[in-house]
């Protein structure tokens, strides 16, 4: 079994970071090369590895589901199935403050790489260049990822505030409505 974050963190680390992201920072081909990285660094499937590193130390109430193809060939960038307070306690993992008991397992070197890991500047909404899977990153501390119909998990590091939604619209192709998570980490003192 994996025991050493060094490994999730120099899977992590190998970004090339002169590449052009896509729109959205994020590509399929990324998601795919980071599952690729994590077993030729590890020799564990993706599944296992996000067990060891992260999984089993978040407090997780249930297992998580990855998709793998008839090979058992992780399909990565098809997401991840998990309850709302599981991914909710992931979230948690981002924050400043880990919950009572809970060691910090993402350490202050990734989240620097998180949050300067293309170098650029924020744009005139306070929004930083994208990296490591997220779908926003601010230089207030706010970190957001999206999935299929309306989930998210939005992250606000200087509040430890974590906001998780469950996927409930009707079509892929949603109206695109304001999220209040930036209004909700606000009232939090």
């Amino acid at each position: 079994m994996l025991r050493d974050a060094a490994i999730f963190s120099e899977c992590c680390g190998q970004s090339n970071a002169s590449a052009k992201p896509a729109r959205n920072g994020n590509t399929p081909a990324a998601t795919l090369r980071f599952s690729l990285k994590s077993y030729r660094v590890s020799g564990k499937s993706l599944a296992d590895a996000i067990s060891d590193l992260i999984w089993s130390r978040i407090g997780a109430e249930h297992d998580a589901t990855l998709a793998v193809n008839e090979r058992g060939f992780p399909v990565s960038h098809a997401g991840m199935a998990a309850t709302l307070r599981d991914v909710a306690r992931f979230g948690l993992a981002f924050t400043k403050n880990p919950p009572a008991g809970q060691s910090r397992i993402i350490s202050d070197a990734i989240v620097q790489r998180i949050f300067g890991g293309r170098g650029g500047k924020a744009d005139e909404h306070g929004i930083l260049p994208l990296t490591y899977e997220w779908d926003l990153i601010s230089d207030k501390g706010e970190l957001a990822k999206g999935g299929w119909a309306g989930q998210l998990l939005y992250v606000n590091r200087d509040k430890n505030v974590v906001v998780a939604y469950f996927g409930t619209n009707l079509s892929a192709n949603p109206k695109i409505e304001p999220l209040p998570c930036r209004i909700i980490a606000k009232q939090v003192p």
